[in-house]
């Protein structure tokens, strides 16, 4: 027996309309009925539940064997209604907590090291940045311009 025939043998049996097997595995009417009439083969998941539903084991959907008679068990009840909300709801959590965690990350501002902008006395006021010369290096400077100021006006016109 093929699989389209064993599923809608088993819906049969257990009393079920398409309408309310769909329900009960949150999928679309119109998706039972394409795997009962053949043109399309539920997923993997879905055949899980649909032998939890009908309490028959995995393998006898894929084989030519007839398949057993289903008990009489709540259709909502086995079919386990939250099984594809389990997985958004998962998803739905990985991406908040990625999402706040990238948010955290954006808002922590590292503060520059003082290192990196030291600490400059200037005229008696702290002067916190960089500079490309600091009041020491310019005294540096003029001391060495006045040198060379002084052995050009030394050295002797040729």
């Amino acid at each position: 027996m093929e699989l389209n025939q064993k599923l809608s043998e088993l819906r049969k049996s257990k009393g079920l309309t398409q309408q309310e097997l769909a329900e009960a595995l949150n999928v679309s009417r119109q998706t039972v009925s394409r795997w009962e009439v053949g043109t399309a083969a539920p997923t993997l998941d879905n055949m899980v539940y649909l032998s939890e539903l009908y309490h028959v084991p995995l393998d006898e959907f894929v084989r030519d064997s007839e398949p057993k008679a289903a008990e009489a068990v709540s259709p909502i009840a086995s079919a386990g209604a939250g099984r594809p909300r389990a997985a958004f709801i998962s998803t739905i959590l990985a991406v908040l907590i990625l999402g706040v965690g990238i948010l955290i990350g954006l808002s922590l501002k590292k503060e520059p090291s003082k290192e990196a902008y030291p600490q400059i006395v200037e005229n008696g006021q702290i002067t916190v940045g960089w500079l490309e010369k600091t009041p020491a290096d310019v005294a540096d400077e003029l001391e060495w311009q006045e040198a060379a100021v002084k052995d050009v006006e030394e050295q002797p016109l040729p």
